[in-house]
Formats: structure tokens, C-alpha cells, sequence
């Protein structure tokens, strides 16, 4: 798709704005895969991902520096009465 960060690189879009907006609205609206989770779609069909996103040690690298870089902390234990991701600092 066109987006900006596309358009920013300089590199061009694969898609069109509506061909990447119908795949997106379909992953959220569309009744077939209301009860898909944690897949991969390329455009508006399942595919399996790079071979790195299913490396266990890749996993976590990318979840460690995931909450260096958006200075999250580590979600809380399941049973807590909090289940969104606390941000440093706060309560």
C-alpha cells in the first residue's frame, strides 16, 4: 500500500490503497475468520511467516527489545486484576 512510511522510503507500493484496504477490513470484519488468531495473512490469504517468526530465541529478542523501545514493562502474571501493559513510572 501507498502509506506514508511506504512513500518515505522512496520504495514502491506493491498494492493499491484499495486492494491493502480490503485485506485489512476483511482480517476485522470478516465472518470466516472471526475466530482466526495468531496467523499470517500476505494480502487476504493465510501464509506462513519468515522461518525467523517461529525461532523461540528471535522471539524473544524482538519481545525484549520491544519494551526497551516503548518503554513498557512486562505484562503482569495471568490472575491479576490488571492485564494491560504497565508503562514505567506508573501505577
Amino acid at each position: 500500500m501507498p502509506t506514508k512510511l511506504v512513500l518515505a522510503k522512496g520504495t514502491a507500493s506493491v498494492d493499491t490503497l484499495e486492494s491493502g484496504t480490503e485485506a485489512c477490513l476483511r482480517l476485522v470484519s470478516s465472518p470466516a475468520l472471526a475466530t482466526t488468531t495468531g496467523g499470517f495473512f500476505e494480502r487476504v490469504n493465510e501464509a506462513r511467516a519468515h522461518s525467523s517468526a517461529y525461532d523461540p530465541t528471535v522471539r524473544r529478542q524482538l519481545w525484549q527489545l520491544s519494551l526497551e523501545l516503548s518503554g513498557c514493562a512486562e505484562p503482569r502474571a495471568p490472575g491479576r486484576r490488571r492485564t494491560a501493559f504497565a508503562v514505567e513510572g506508573s501505577p
